[in-house]
């Protein structure tokens, strides 16, 4: 009987920021001034948090807004399309709002799957999250209700895919992952200076727009330093849920290829463990592969608590320097983690943003402006447009002035031959005789699990005494 007691009681203290007929000023994880289920007719409806205005012009505002086209918000009011993506305990789907028929995405969680697998804190922290913080490079939130069982969410809807799609075993042009990597730290640092660590950056959780611009989203794992959660029902006798201990954020949440030391060994982290997560990103994007990755979450945890890893000779040494620098064991010797975030940013994000790897950035007046998402996409140089041809003609065998139609693959000045090697590693193309063609050394031999299950587990990194981790940068 006390267990049910409690269940309904918990139960009943999540589900108040779902009930319907409640003002979102009502919600103890939401304070706003417009309303999420019920309106008093076609009149007054809600209006449309435009995430490139601040808080307090989406609050005075009334230009944009929401129609529902009735008095009350639910499932009726959607043409349900097709299937989006899914998770453990929900759903996202393309949906149709009858009234307008403007695309959202339409986010259903299962009540009793979230219940089984303990998620309700997350569902809580990305709403807050959704409902307070507004940049114009996070997805946005329009709506929330519930019936018997789900929850459900109405967000902005991101036609473009995943990055990750764009990124996986390929990378991208160097100019377009830097303008990419250059928006991603503009929302981060957005986020940061709002008292939000979002603890799972990845290019999956990266989307892009019809305009090809990021669209950061899944905020349930973030962790907030300037707000709670409050559930006033809640029992003091109910043991703590997943993802927090005695009310506090649980630290070890992310995705292996993307965490930090100190999240791994599940330790106090603050904004610098997504340092070490942005890091990890941009590598991804520039060579299309984590840095880290393992044969298994445990071989890849063992890579990052002994900073193990091995980059291209032939990756833009830019973008090596700037991960060197950003993936350091001692949160505090990360590039950009010099500062807390009530001083100044000079040594923060901004320190990030002196750093050679943005310097060539087409934008580079918006990118200091903070309004890279006012930008156009830049377009791909001519010699990153030249390099894939090249590496065609490469493969087949065509190394001389006739078929190259130019000088042989030996005579081309050095950087050019590190662009088209850097090509051809990401291809997965890169052999011995190709490199002896191109007069570049060889491949250095690959760090093997075998090799990495013979390592300690790693140093403490929360204690501060990580240092650079070892031997394990040079790759």
């Amino acid at each position: 009987a006390a267990g049910c007691r409690r269940m309904m009681a918990s139960e009943q203290s999540l589900l108040s920021a779902f009930t319907p007929g409640a003002f979102l000023t009502d919600s103890p994880c939401l304070h706003k001034s417009y309303r999420t289920i019920r309106g008093e007719g076609a009149h007054d409806v809600l209006p449309l948090p435009s995430a490139s205005f601040t808080t307090q012009q989406i609050r005075e505002s009334q230009k944009d807004m929401f129609a529902t086209g009735g008095r009350y918000m639910g499932l009726h009011n959607f043409n349900i399309q097709g299937l989006l993506g899914e998770g453990n305990y929900s759903q996202v789907f393309s949906a149709v709002l009858r009234a307008t028929q403007e695309t959202y995405a339409f986010k259903v969680v299962d009540k009793q799957k979230m219940k089984r697998y303990r998620k309700q804190d997350e569902v809580l922290v990305e709403k807050w999250v959704l409902s307070n913080v507004f940049h114009p490079s996070m997805v946005r939130l329009f709506q929330t209700f519930q019936d018997r069982g789900s929850l459900y969410m109405v967000l902005e809807h991101v036609p473009g895919g995943e990055l990750w799609a764009q990124t996986h075993k390929r990378g991208l042009p160097l100019s377009v992952a830097t303008f990419y990597c250059a928006e991603l730290l503009e929302v981060l640092q957005h986020l940061h200076e709002h008292g939000v660590i979002h603890r799972d950056l990845k290019p999956e959780n990266v989307l892009l727009t019809k305009d090809m611009h990021i669209k950061l989203i899944d905020f349930g794992t973030a962790k907030l330093l300037n707000a709670s959660i409050e559930r006033p029902d809640e029992p003091e006798e109910e043991p703590p849920r997943r993802g927090r201990h005695d009310g506090k954020f649980k630290e070890f949440v992310g995705t292996p290829e993307y965490m930090s030391p100190e999240a791994i060994n599940n330790k106090p982290t603050d904004y610098r463990t997504d340092l070490w997560s942005f890091g990890a990103f941009v590598v991804q994007v520039v060579n299309g592969w984590p840095p880290f990755k393992g044969g298994s979450d445990y071989l890849t945890f063992k890579r990052v608590l002994n900073r193990i890893y091995q980059l291209p000779d032939s990756m833009p040494s830019e973008a090596a320097d700037l991960f060197e620098k950003l993936c350091v064991l001692n949160p505090k010797e990360r590039l950009g983690g010099g500062a807390e975030l009530d001083e100044p940013s000079e040594f923060r994000h901004d320190a990030i943003r002196r750093h050679p790897f943005f310097a060539k950035l087409a934008s580079q007046k918006a990118f200091m402006a903070r309004q890279l998402s006012q930008a156009p996409l830049p377009m791909e140089t001519l010699q990153e447009l030249c390099t894939p041809v090249v590496c065609d003609e490469l493969l087949k065998g065509a190394w001389h002035r006739d078929s190259m139609r130019g000088p042989q693959c030996s005579e081309f000045p050095h950087t050019v031959k590190r662009q088209v090697a850097f090509e051809l590693h990401k291809r997965g193309a890169l052999s011995d005789e190709l490199l002896r063609a191109l007069s570049l050394p060889p491949l250095p031999p690959p760090i093997l699990d075998a090799d990495i299950l013979k390592l300690p587990d790693g140093q403490d990194a929360a204690s501060g005494d990580g240092g650079d981790g070892g031997d394990g940068g040079d790759g």
